[in-house]
């Protein structure tokens, strides 16, 4: 029972126990006007539990199964049990009816309506015929519902026809590591399908931070939406645990609605009351984080929904804004030749219609648009349906996707791979784990072009990220078509795009450079040619096509040489060793020896470094550098140790043929004793990283410490300082702000931590808070974590009063 349900039942509950006469009826009445005045409201989710128990409570009453079944059909995920109650319902049809008299127990006229949607709801389409029927011919003729039956007959014969006529969709269960108990929906994913991003009304009791245990959306009784990211591994094609993204609250929905193919700018719907406007976008740095209005077609009017064509020149959206066609529509805004966006218009029919259309998604393929509507063409609720773009402003019929596809019940936001095999959504179908689950959909048939993708990398080198201004041109040989424009993924300089078969293209690689009159402009550092196969050969390809990496030099990385370097690299190393990557070719060898020179492993030196697992329990390690050029200087490379919880140790530096020896610190106790008395405790950081990463594990070990002196004083007193480097943060206004932030995190974990230790609050008192920014001045070399990396840090201090 939820907070919200609660309120009501303790309500109710409150007035049920007084002993008056006539107590029974009391009772009934003020629990039926409780359940009517949550319909009247819309609450059907809330409502829902208050009906179906008078309906156990009076199951003669057919008043009261009538209201149940209309409360079940307005629910997301239980339209189908309005069956039994309307069934009852439809046993005592009057035309004398009240809707808010508790005292009347017959059901009204409409009964035969609703009572024909729930037939539909479980796939009783005949009877659903019948009773649509029956109402349209015996009902009032001018109810206000009889406009919905032609529409809803035609719905019949859509969905008699199409389970008839059933494709054979394999529907792949995203599993219980990405669906949850609750509602989950909206998938985006990249193009190359290994990032999923997606919305989820799951419940987060488990995280101290962000809980959202006791916050409900008033609108549904439901936890508000939340937007989580999954990352593929491409080894075991598993998926990682969702991790919520850092700008979601648990008191507003955050939902998912577009991404752009190369992952880089996801689009967010958030109703905030303050503004109109409600869509929203994040690019991509460490992570996605700070969204900000998007500002191309936000209005009085309601938007939602967004998707972009692969070249980004073209983006569509839905709204209810005037001068479309009825409902919700789909509009679109084409790229401007000054780089601006094109005011919106309507894509017309046969795409929109009088009824309402959702959640387009462009293929990158430029042709084909995927979109749900919910028109007479629909099995009913929401269909899935494919248009073919005919020339710039004219598209083909839409053709539904078909049944178990589509359902009689809501479909919605589906997208599809590049190479138009398999499909993305989010349905209520049998055996899954609650409410909507997202499902992968092997498609027999390709509906759309073949594409080509082309996927490569630009080595970042010993940097933290991808430098700015590295922009990647697409020339098509032979045509006067503007180049397209791509920008590399900052975290790991990939690329992804796509081009079409058949053609030649030049590539020009370019990074924006300030030339002698200080000005900003863009220096070709790298070209290379080639030609895409053609639409047959490309068929049989079935896999991308990979571009050799190169790195900031131009210098080409080879694939043979990737591969190699791929083959000797450990999947989960304990320890990574990381060295500053040069230009050169040639593969360094790094060694591990035992004292007596025996080699205890070597590795590869890759973009990422060297990485390896140590497999016994050593005091110290010896490593070697060997088969590097000799003309590379590596007197002056520093080496660092990052150990298994990110902590980066500078070990020296190498020069030719020397060895380095590295000695292991033994873990020491997280709560370290002072000279006079106290204990504190500390953790670095990377940059931009907030204290939520900080292990709740170690944390508990100090607040064991610190419940030890309130034992022995009766309180504690808590210094914190919290610490930024003097390298510039992308994701605040100042180095300052982090440091207040990071010290505002602390202390808010330690609120909750105090609490789950049960430690009184009042026991313990922060008597100074000191946020500093620390550190050399920067000079544009963030990749050098020894020099910064021990000035980004919390520390807490704790001691006797």
């Amino acid at each position: 029972m939820n907070y919200i349900k609660a309120l009501f039942y303790i309500i109710c509950m409150t007035v049920f126990t007084i002993p008056v006469k006539g107590q029974s009826n009391a009772k009934f009445q003020k629990k039926f006007e409780a359940a009517n005045q949550l319909l009247d409201q819309k609450q059907y989710e809330i409502a829902k539990d208050l009906w179906i128990e008078l309906a156990e409570e009076y199951p003669d009453n057919a008043n009261v199964n009538y209201k149940t079944g209309y409360c079940l059909l307005n629910t997301f995920f239980q339209k189908s049990d309005a069956l039994v109650y309307l069934s009852k319902a439809e046993r005592n049809i009057k035309g004398k009816y009240s809707p808010t008299d508790h005292t009347i127990r017959n059901a009204p006229l409409e009964t035969h309506y609703h009572l024909a949607h729930a037939f539909h709801h479980n796939y009783q389409i005949d009877s659903a015929i019948k009773y649509y029927r029956y109402f349209q011919n015996e009902g009032p003729k001018k109810h206000y519902l009889q406009s919905n039956i032609v529409k809803n007959l035609k719905q019949c014969n859509v969905a008699s026809a199409l389970i008839a006529h059933k494709k054979h969709y394999e529907m792949v269960n995203l599993g219980a590591k990405i669906n949850s108990d609750f509602p989950d929906y909206n998938p985006c994913l990249t193009l190359d399908e290994n990032t999923l991003f997606f919305t989820s009304k799951r419940s987060r009791a488990e995280d101290v931070t962000y809980q959202n245990a006791t916050i409900f959306n008033p609108q549904d009784g439901q936890h508000f939406e939340d937007i989580y990211v999954s990352h593929r591994d491409i080894k075991t094609n598993e998926w990682s645990t969702p991790k919520l993204l850092d700008f979601c609250t648990a008191n507003e929905s955050q939902a998912t609605i577009g991404i752009s193919g190369d992952g880089e700018k996801l689009f967010v719907y958030q109703s905030k009351l303050e503004s109109d406007e409600e869509i929203y976008y994040t690019s991509r740095d460490q992570d996605y984080y700070r969204v900000k209005p998007l500002n191309i077609f936000n209005s009085a009017s309601w938007e939602n929904h967004v998707t972009v064509s692969a070249d980004e020149k073209t983006l569509y959206f839905v709204s209810d804004r005037p001068g479309g066609l009825g409902g919700t529509d789909i509009w679109r805004c084409v790229k401007l030749p000054n780089g601006e966006w094109s005011k919106p218009f309507n894509i017309g029919p046969p795409v929109n219609s009088p009824y309402n259309e959702q959640s387009p998604f462009m293929h990158p393929d430029g042709k084909t648009l995927y979109f749900s509507s919910d028109g007479e063409n629909s099995m009913g609720g929401y269909d899935i349906f494919f248009s073919k773009k005919m020339e710039e402003n004219s598209w083909s019929n839409p053709i539904n996707m078909g049944f178990p596809l589509n359902t009689v019940d809501d479909d919605l936001f589906f997208t599809t791979s590049v190479d138009g095999a398999r499909g993305y959504y989010a349905s209520n179908h049998d055996g899954g784990y609650g409410g909507n689950d997202l499902y992968m959909v092997k498609l027999k048939n390709t509906i759309t072009d073949p594409v080509s993708i082309l996927k490569g990398y630009v080595d970042k080198g010993n940097n933290p990220f991808l430098p700015d201004g590295i922009t990647i041109w697409v020339h098509e040989v032979g045509s006067d078509v503007e180049p397209m424009k791509f920008t590399p993924n900052k975290n790991n300089g990939s690329y992804v795009f796509t081009l079409d078969p058949c053609k030649e293209y030049d590539v020009e690689y370019t990074k924006a450079e300030l030339n002698p009159n200080n000005e900003l402009t863009e220096k070709s550092f790298f070209n290379q040619s080639f030609k895409v196969p053609c639409e047959s050969d490309y068929k049989k390809l079935q896999k991308p096509i990979i571009i050799p990496g190169i790195d900031l030099e131009g210098n080409i990385i080879y694939e043979e040489e990737k591969k190699l370097k791929d083959d000797l690299i450990n999947d989960q190393p304990l320890i990574q060793l990381s060295l500053l990557s040069s230009s050169s070719k040639k593969l360094i060898k790094l060694t591990v020896i035992d004292e007596n020179g025996n080699v205890i492993q070597e590795a590869i030196l890759t973009e990422d470094g060297f990485k390896f697992i140590l497999l016994d329990d050593r005091d110290q390690y010896t490593f070697k550098l060997s088969n590097f050029p000799e003309n590379l200087d590596l007197s002056d490379i520093p080496i660092e140790i990052f150990t298994e919880n990110n902590e980066v140790k500078l070990i020296g530096n190498f020069s030719k043929n020397q060895l380095l020896t590295y000695k292991v610190n033994k873990l020491e106790p997280q709560g370290k004793n002072l000279s006079e008395g106290g204990i504190y405790f500390e953790k670095s950081f990377g940059y931009n990283q907030k204290p939520s990463s900080v292990s709740t594990k170690n944390l508990n070990l100090f607040l064991k410490q610190i419940e030890e002196i309130i034992i022995k004083s009766g309180s504690v007193h808590i210094e914190i300082i919290g610490s930024a480097s003097r390298v510039p943060t992308k994701s605040y206004s100042s180095n300052i702000e982090l440091a207040k932030k990071r010290v505002e995190d602390v202390k808010t974990m330690l609120f909750h931590l105090t609490n789950s230790h049960k430690i009184n609050n009042s026991q313990v008192k922060i008597i100074k808070e000191l946020h500093i920014v620390d550190g050399p001045a920067y000079k544009n070399d963030a990749y050098n974590k020894s020099k910064y990396g021990k000035y980004q840090y919390i520390r807490i201090l704790a001691k006797s009063p």
